[in-house]
């Protein structure tokens, strides 16, 4: 039977390991979101972006990025995101990765281009699939869920009637003259998803947006007052790492689960 994620209230601490509501192992992961910058100056070492169909893509070379890098890290446990209490260099440098996912927001076209990895530390180009290319955002439509990936069976999201649709830019992946109950849900590529929320604000607000507004709170969705930081060009890596104080609770089966077997995780 698969299993359905519920909203919990309260909030957890980095050594928590059951959820005060069942009992039962708290599913928790840290995690960060940095900027992409690209570098196209070939006086400065830089590459030329790509064009599809006459519209821009990120680069396939590590040369064609910089990055920039934030101190703040995230933790979420069982819906509650809180401050994880620990620094980027401590968690980049000792904590074991889980996922990384990169995201660009090309245009208005071609929207949002995706790949699992940090473009900044290998040539796409040269890698072996799935790490050698920019993928448009794909789904796995399920009863109540879809789940965003880069390799899903369904090019478009069941409907647009969820709430979370338009915060997060996903109008142009629904079915038209389609509509969703209001507890459709969102799940899949955790960094994917991540990435999504940060574009819904600019950098300087994502704080705000995740720790002050609650945006994504309680597997739901509750919005916030800032413009959208869907700017052509931007992109975002977003690291997802194993919680090290909840060892039965984040581990690479309970958070695969969380992405692809359990229920939505932003309704």
């Amino acid at each position: 039977m698969r299993k359905v994620h519920k909203p919990r209230t309260g909030s957890h601490s980095s050594s928590s390991k059951t959820s005060r509501l069942t009992g039962t192992t708290s599913t928790s992961f840290f995690f960060t979101v940095n900027e992409l910058q690209i570098n196209d100056d070939t006086q400065l070492g830089g590459v030329v972006p790509q064009a599809l169909y006459d519209h821009w893509t990120p680069p396939l070379y590590s040369d064609g990025f910089t990055r920039t890098f934030r101190e703040r890290v995230y933790q979420w446990t069982d819906g509650v995101i809180n401050n994880a209490g620990v620094n980027y260099e401590t968690v980049s440098g000792t904590y074991t990765r889980y996922t990384t996912a990169s995201v660009f927001y090309s245009d208005q076209m071609l929207q949002f281009r995706a790949t699992v990895s940090d473009p900044t530390v290998h040539n796409m180009a040269e890698a072996e699939p799935p790490y050698h290319r920019w993928y448009r955002l794909s789904f796995h439509n399920e009863p109540g869920v879809s789940r965003v990936d880069i390799a899903g069976r369904d090019n478009f999201i069941h409907g647009t009637g969820a709430t979370w649709v338009a915060p997060l830019g996903l109008e142009n992946y629904c079915y038209p003259n389609t509509s969703t109950s209001a507890n459709h849900g969102l799940a899949g590529n955790l960094g994917i998803l991540i990435a999504l929320i940060a574009f819904s604000c600019s950098p300087e607000s994502l704080d705000n947006v995740l720790m002050y507004h609650r945006a994504w709170d309680n597997y739901m969705w509750r919005g916030h007052p800032y413009p959208s930081g869907r700017i052509a060009q931007r992109g975002v890596v977003v690291e997802v790492f194993y919680d090290p104080h909840n060892r039965h609770g984040s581990t690479r089966t309970k958070l695969a689960d969380l992405e692809m077997e359990g229920g939505a995780i932003l309704n």
